[in-house]
């Protein structure tokens, strides 16, 4: 969500989304599904109207500090997702994990 020339909130797909297919299923599924995630960047004066907005299409934003975000997504791109795809690094000195990173994921998912 983000706001327009005339201060009115938009609200879109981010270009980079992996959410299609939930955004399709969601006109066969019976009842009211909601989207519950990070809206991106905001300030703590727009999380008001951006929290109005997103509801109006069925989404519910989560307001997590940039930067703990940041280090949550760092754990998941360079930790979690090759974890769990049985991918592991070989690379000598290198650290596959790090606590301020899982500290981050911890306090994300609070």
């Amino acid at each position: 969500a983000r706001k327009d020339k005339d201060g009115k909130w938009e609200v879109y797909p981010h270009k980079f989304t992996n959410m299609l297919p939930f955004y399709q299923l969601r006109s066969q599924f019976r009842g009211q599904m909601y989207f519950v995630g990070w809206p991106g960047p905001y300030k703590e004066e727009d999380k008001a109207g951006m929290t109005e907005a997103l509801f109006q299409h069925g989404c519910i934003p989560v307001f997590v500090p940039h930067e703990t975000m940041t280090q949550f997504l760092d754990l998941g791109r360079q930790t979690l997702r090759p974890l769990l795809h049985n991918v592991i690094s070989t690379k000598q000195g290198s650290s596959m994990f790090d606590l301020t990173e899982w500290e981050a994921y911890k306090a994300a998912n609070e």
